[in-house]
C-alpha cells in the first residue's frame, strides 16, 4: 500500500469521500483525480492553441459532470484505465463533486461567452484560472467547490483529532 499525506485524506474527505478508510482512499486517489486532470488539459488544450472546440469538449464534461452517479471521465477510468492500472473501481462520486462541476460549467459558459464576444484576453484568463484550480485539485487533492459546497449546506464539523480531518454528518460509501 502506497503512503497518502493527511492533507491528501482531508481534502479527499472533503471532497465527500468521508466513509472511505486510509487505504481505500489511498487506492482509489489516482482515479479521482484523472477526471480533473483530463478536464484541466482538455482546457489547457483550448488555451495553448486557442481553439474554441476544445472549450466546448470541456462545457459538455463539466455538463455530465453534473448528474449522478459518476462523472463522465470515471466511466473511461473505470472502464479501461484502471484494469490497466491493475487499481479498483472509484466509487459513485459525492454532491460536493458535481457542486464543483457545475462551478466549472458556469465558467465554462463564461469562457465560451467571452470567446464568442471576441474578449479573447477574457476568456484565456478564465481558461488560466481553470486550468489552475483544476491543477490544484490534481496534484494535492485540494477542491474549493467542495468547501463552498461544505460550507453553505452546513455539513461541516472539524473533528478534534490530531490530524484536523473534517467529517460529514451523512456518508458517501466508498
Amino acid at each position: 500500500m502506497k503512503t497518502i499525506s493527511n492533507l491528501s485524506i482531508a481534502g479527499l474527505k472533503v471532497q465527500g469521500y468521508d466513509s472511505c478508510q486510509v487505504s481505500q482512499l489511498s487506492e482509489i486517489r489516482l482515479g479521482i483525480r484523472f477526471a480533473y486532470g483530463t478536464c484541466a488539459g482538455v482546457i489547457l488544450l483550448g488555451l495553448v492553441f486557442q481553439n474554441e472546440y476544445f472549450y466546448y469538449i470541456s462545457l459538455l464534461i463539466s455538463f455530465g459532470g453534473m448528474f449522478p452517479p459518476r462523472h463522465p471521465i470515471d466511466y473511461i477510468y473505470n472502464g479501461i484505465i484502471r484494469h490497466l492500472l491493475k487499481k479498483p473501481a472509484i466509487p459513485k462520486r459525492p454532491p460536493q463533486s458535481r457542486f464543483a462541476c457545475s462551478i466549472a460549467l458556469f465558467w465554462m459558459i463564461l469562457i465560451v461567452l467571452s470567446w464568442h464576444q471576441e474578449y479573447y484576453w477574457i476568456s484565456s484568463a478564465l481558461a488560466g484560472a481553470l486550468v489552475m484550480q483544476a491543477g490544484i485539485v490534481t496534484f494535492t487533492d485540494i477542491c474549493f467547490p467542495s468547501m463552498i459546497y461544505n460550507f453553505f449546506s452546513n455539513k461541516l464539523s472539524v473533528s478534534s483529532s490530531k490530524t484536523s480531518i473534517i467529517e460529514h454528518q451523512d456518508f458517501h460509501k466508498c
